[in-house]
């Protein structure tokens, strides 16, 4: 019987199952394949030329065979994810006894696709700058590589930064600006940055904002200030598109999402945002917020309603950021 995949999630931020990017796979096996997976990956990311790092892996009994997950925290989430899956096919195919499976081509073909997207050495030494002085970093859709946010940052192209063109500090003048994230505070986004423009702000908001659309607005040249409502499905699917935020709230009840495996995980989802904020509130009138206290963070605000919780987020935006 072939090992059932129920879900394999790439994070590409902090996310449900770690602060950093990763992969977390949920598979259903017909015998306990933890150490063929455990070997696989070690011998894998040398061979495809992978880095993955806090390897876990755990089974337990489930109908149909064994339940098993595995988790490891990578910076290059879609290849991790393939290198699993070529070891997953593998095993089918030995199970099966498939004389047509060629291991080194299979191999081949993944080393193939790493060669194609792993960054420049010149890209990996001047995101490894940035991240020592604090600067945030990504690789945006055009492929450039994002250096700070918004009216701080700066786009820089991976042909520069192989050849060393853009190695004269990329990261120079590069810096985070202010990021209040939200969850189901789609009204209230838009009037902080209502707000903050009447104050003399350049800001820029989003709601329902899926990771891609909160990465292009991060990478808006014309923001100094960004009010983010966050799509939870995308949170539970990808992970924050950001590792930090200075102010979070949540107020309203994440929906039922398809990808979640129990009611806690939309939970944590809609929760990763407090995980990463200088400041966070929540509203205590949900009907899971009792549920959810677990997965937050001592020093946090807990308003009695939405309402309240929009007037202390709306007075927390003032006493930072007011008229300028």
């Amino acid at each position: 019987m072939p090992i059932q995949r129920i879900r394999m999630l790439c994070f590409d931020g902090p996310n449900i199952a770690g602060p950093r990017p990763g992969v977390l796979l949920h598979a259903i096996a017909p015998r306990d394949i933890g150490a063929a997976l455990r070997n696989g990956l070690r011998n894998g990311v040398q061979r495809a030329g992978l880095t993955i790092a806090a390897l876990q892996i755990a089974s337990a009994p489930a109908p149909g065979g064994l339940a098993t997950q595995v988790w490891f925290e990578t910076p290059t989430p879609q290849l991790g994810a393939a290198l699993l899956g070529y070891l997953l096919d593998g095993l089918d195919a030995h199970e099966a006894g498939d004389g047509g499976w060629d291991d080194d081509d299979q191999m081949l073909l993944l080393q193939e696709r790493v060669a194609a997207l792993r960054l420049p050495i010149g890209a990996i030494q001047a995101m490894a700058e940035a991240s020592v002085r604090g600067i945030p970093t990504f690789q945006r859709a055009d492929g450039q590589i994002q250096f700070g946010y918004g009216a701080r940052g700066r786009a820089v192209a991976l042909a520069d930064l192989a050849s060393g063109a853009g190695m004269a500090g990329p990261w120079r003048g590069a810096g985070g600006i202010p990021l209040v994230a939200t969850c189901g505070a789609a009204t209230l986004a838009r009037g902080l940055a209502d707000e903050l423009a009447r104050g003399g702000w350049r800001a820029v908001w989003a709601t329902a904002a899926s990771f891609d659309q909160c990465r292009a607005l991060l990478a808006n040249p014309d923001a100094e200030i960004a009010i983010i409502d966050l799509a939870p499905a995308d949170m539970l699917a990808r992970g924050l598109a950001f590792g930090s935020c200075a102010l979070a709230a949540l107020l309203g009840a994440p929906p039922r999402l398809d990808a979640a495996l129990d009611a806690d995980e939309p939970l944590r989802a809609a929760a990763l945002p407090l995980l990463v904020a200088e400041q966070g509130a929540v509203n205590m009138q949900l009907p899971y917020v009792e549920r959810l206290q677990p997965f937050l963070p001592s020093q946090i605000a807990r308003a009695p309603s939405a309402e309240a919780l929009g007037q202390v987020l709306a007075e927390l935006v003032r006493q930072r950021w007011g008229s300028r």
